[in-house]
C-alpha cells in the first residue's frame, strides 16, 4: 500500500493525462510519478495499476476507454491502453501493428483468403464494427442495419460514431465473428466463424 503523497501524485498525473486527452498505459504513469517524486520514494507499479484501475471502474475517467493491446517490446507484453473516446488504442506508439485495427481493441484479421472481414472480440467481450465496413453502407434515419442469424437489427452509432456489439448477446459463441457487407441490401451480416 502506498502512502498519501504517492497516491496523490498518481492521481495528479492521471488527471493531467485525462485532461490533456493523452493515450497512455499504467507504466507511463508509473514512470512520470517516479520522476516527479525522485529517489527515496517508493512508487510501486502495482499501486499505480490499482489506483488507475479503480479510477477507471468508478467512472472517474469519463470519456475514456481501455483495451488490452500487445506492445512492440521484447517478449510482446500486453497492457491496457487508456484512450479518449475520440481516439483509438491503436494510436498508442507502442501498440503492435495489426493489434487494434478495428478500434476498441477489435482485431481485423486481414489474412483470411476471402474478402470478408473477421473481427476478434476485445477483452471487454465485444466487437467494434470497423469504419471501413460502415462506410460501405448508408444509415437510414441515423441507424445502420445488421443481420444476425436472419434477424435484422437497426443500431445507431454512439456519440463517437462507433457501433459495438456483445457477441454473447448476439448469440455468437466464440471470440470471432465474420462481417459481410451486403451493399445491395444496405446491411452488414454478422456470422459465427
Amino acid at each position: 500500500m502506498c502512502d498519501v503523497m504517492v497516491a496523490s501524485s498518481i492521481v495528479e498525473v492521471l488527471e493531467a493525462k485525462v485532461q490533456n486527452g493523452d493515450i497512455f498505459t499504467v507504466f507511463d504513469v508509473t514512470q512520470e510519478v517516479r520522476k516527479a517524486l525522485g529517489r527515496g520514494n517508493n512508487v510501486s507499479h502495482n499501486d499505480v495499476r490499482n489506483i488507475i484501475g479503480n479510477e477507471f471502474r468508478t467512472g472517474q475517467m469519463q470519456g475514456y476507454e481501455r483495451d488490452l493491446c500487445t506492445l512492440e517490446l521484447p517478449n510482446s507484453p500486453q497492457a491496457f491502453v487508456y484512450y479518449p473516446d475520440n481516439k483509438e488504442a491503436s494510436n498508442y506508439h507502442l501498440v503492435a501493428d495489426g493489434d487494434t485495427n478495428g478500434g476498441d481493441g477489435t482485431v481485423i484479421d486481414d489474412d483470411d483468403d476471402d474478402d470478408d472481414d473477421v473481427v476478434k472480440m476485445t477483452a471487454a467481450g465485444r466487437i467494434d464494427i470497423p469504419q471501413k465496413a460502415l462506410h460501405q453502407i448508408t444509415n437510414q434515419g441515423g441507424a445502420f442495419s445488421f443481420s444476425v442469424g436472419g434477424q435484422i437489427l437497426r443500431t445507431n452509432p454512439d456519440k463517437n460514431g462507433r457501433i459495438r456489439f456483445s457477441l454473447n448477446r448476439l448469440g455468437i459463441k466464440g471470440a470471432k465473428a465474420k462481417l459481410i457487407v451486403d451493399v445491395a441490401r444496405n446491411k452488414i451480416d454478422i456470422e459465427s466463424v
